[in-house]
């Protein structure tokens, strides 16, 4: 089938019963270039003398930000709640602008999953992370962890997991240990 577009044609699958055509273009795709790029996974965790309610309590608001010690003004677009599905959080920092978008919130699990939202800061794709704080029932304390999922560069696999995990969840469940010890809030 010819499709023109903005005056330029191209040739497009027809009708749905061509998905077997797409489906081994897309596997072609993958693997020739599966040498360029990498799934990465980073994953940080940490245990606090506090209940999982007490920190949950704190990280729990998606427009809540402070907590990680980045100094910035961070709202959520379109008037929507800090805990609501598709809330886009926008962190305002001197040099850049992070948006986020909420995918999961959970009381019961005290987790949540948010997403970059394009066009990424970082030369990162389809980063996805969870935060989830549980209780070490035996101690009464709180149990977090932080991961993330994303695609990146081959070559730069290393730097990036790194990143995450010491210049990112690492620092900011330190900053997170200092802000609840602080007494701070919102």
């Amino acid at each position: 089938m010819e499709v023109v577009h903005r005056g330029r044609s191209r040739r497009c699958l027809g009708p749905p019963h061509d998905l077997a055509t797409l489906g081994a273009r897309i596997g072609l795709f993958a693997i020739q270039h599966a040498r360029h790029f990498s799934m990465a996974k980073s994953y940080y965790s940490a245990v606090f003398d506090y209940t999982a309610d007490e920190v949950w309590n704190v990280i729990r608001p998606f427009d809540q930000y402070a907590w990680t010690g980045v100094k910035a003004e961070t709202v959520i677009e379109e008037g929507k709640a800090g805990d609501q599905v598709a809330a886009i959080r926008r962190i305002t920092l001197p040099d850049k602008i992070i948006r986020q978008i909420l995918l999961e919130h959970s009381d019961l699990e005290r987790s949540y999953t948010y997403a970059l939202c394009d066009p990424p800061y970082l030369p990162v794709w389809n980063y996805i992370a969870t935060i989830r704080v549980t209780p070490v029932t035996e101690t009464g304390q709180a149990f977090i962890e932080w991961s993330a999922t994303f695609d990146c560069a081959s070559d730069e696999y290393d730097r990036w997991t790194n990143y995450f995990e010491k210049d990112g969840f690492a620092k900011w469940l330190g900053a997170l240990r200092r802000y609840i010890q602080s007494g701070e809030r919102g």
